[in-house]
């Protein structure tokens, strides 16, 4: 399995593309209108989207990518009527494109796409919804978790006692996995168990 990060985009958000054949791919949120090109560049075609949370800057690129692929959209519980509410567009002060939610997951959920088991773990804090995504030894943390850090809470849906819970949660699975953030580099959840100063382990 490869995960191939596409960094730098608006707002600085990350975009994960994770594939098991080097040519079907997931897709870790869709922050930016011009990734059908930067996805062509590596081959990939995009078969889903699993969003991490519904903030402007992780879903911007969502109604465009429906305009030239079949990919089907997903989000955690909840999170999609967040997604186009009044609060939500607040935050930024822009208008969302409507873009079709293909299905919503439960916490603990486990599915399958693109020949990979995916498991679904809820995360709420940053949004009221959020979730985050554990494939093989990838875990996916959107807004959650980041290197150093944690997510921000001040936004209209946050809630800071919630927030740290999930980083708890997260830090409570079994096993050291790499950690791919909705921002900034990538890093290991040993390494944040130890090092994280805004939540210890």
């Amino acid at each position: 399995m490869g995960v191939i990060s596409i960094m730098g985009g608006g707002f600085e958000s990350n975009v994960h593309a994770v594939t098991k054949d080097g040519y079907h791919c997931v897709l870790i949120d869709c922050s930016r209108k011009n990734l059908i090109d930067t996805l062509a560049r590596h081959c990939l075609i995009p078969e889903a989207v699993l969003l991490t949370h519904g903030h402007w800057d992780h879903i911007a690129g969502c109604a465009e990518l429906l305009k030239h692929t079949d990919a089907k959209i997903y989000c955690g519980e909840g999170e999609d009527k967040f997604i186009f509410s009044e609060e939500n567009k607040s935050i930024f002060g822009v208008n969302i494109p409507k873009f079709e939610i293909a299905g919503t997951f439960k916490d603990g959920e486990e599915i399958e796409l693109c020949g990979m088991k995916i498991k679904v773990i809820a995360t709420p804090g940053h949004t009221p919804h959020g979730v985050s995504y554990l494939i093989d030894d990838n875990l996916f943390t959107g807004d959650t978790l980041f290197k150093g850090s944690i997510g921000r809470s001040d936004f209209p849906g946050g809630d800071m006692d919630e927030l740290v819970k999930s980083v708890k949660k997260l830090y409570a699975l079994d096993g050291n996995y790499t950690v791919y953030c909705g921002h900034g580099l990538e890093t290991t959840l040993d390494y944040e168990r130890k090092n994280n100063m805004f939540v210890r382990a």
